[in-house]
């Protein structure tokens, strides 16, 4: 799903900054830190549909859909699904066993919603995507410096002027 929040963060990008740091995704979950990444964006046969993240924490499946959107009963419909098909796997043998431990991070969620997805089996944890982010770049700055490297010409830079040059110059273009 291509939601986007206020801050026009997308799911795939919380995704993607929330599997290279699956210490911190450990911490938004309240889990062990031995999280292990299974699949992402895992199609299920019975349609179009896809698991956002599927991990183990020790012996336990996690299933994780992510949200940049406040909380929605439809969520708890698809995660219950999604648990389902998995479970119909298990007893195939096409996946292995252990308990499965669903999760559901949005922006927003009030205590009966939150309630009402524990009744269901399913944990919320209410986040702010933007600290998602913050925490990626912030990693990611310690073994990239290169990304603190700022151009002279703020102008040239910002309007896009810099690309003619770089053309000419990957043409051999100089003058």
């Amino acid at each position: 799903m291509k939601n986007k929040n206020d801050n026009n963060v997308s799911e795939s990008q919380i995704e993607d900054a929330l599997t290279a740091n699956l210490f911190f995704l450990a911490k938004i979950l309240k889990l062990p830190t031995e999280l292990k990444l299974i699949a992402r964006q895992l199609r299920l046969k019975s349609g179009d549909e896809r698991i956002d993240l599927l991990l183990t924490s020790g012996k336990r499946l996690c299933l994780v859909e992510i949200k940049v959107v406040p909380f929605s009963e439809a969520w708890l419909k698809q995660i219950i699904s999604y648990r389902d098909e998995l479970i119909r796997l298990q007893n195939t043998g096409e996946l292995i066993s252990g308990e499965i431990l669903c999760f559901l991070l949005v922006t927003n969620a009030d205590n009966t919603e939150i309630e009402l997805a524990r009744q269901n089996g399913i944990i919320v944890n209410v986040y702010e995507p933007i600290n998602v982010l913050k925490e990626y770049f912030e990693k990611l700055a310690v073994v990239a410096p290169f990304l603190k490297i700022k151009p002279n010409d703020y102008g040239v830079f910002n309007l896009g002027l810099i690309n003619r040059a770089l053309i000419k110059l990957a043409d051999g273009i100089v003058r």
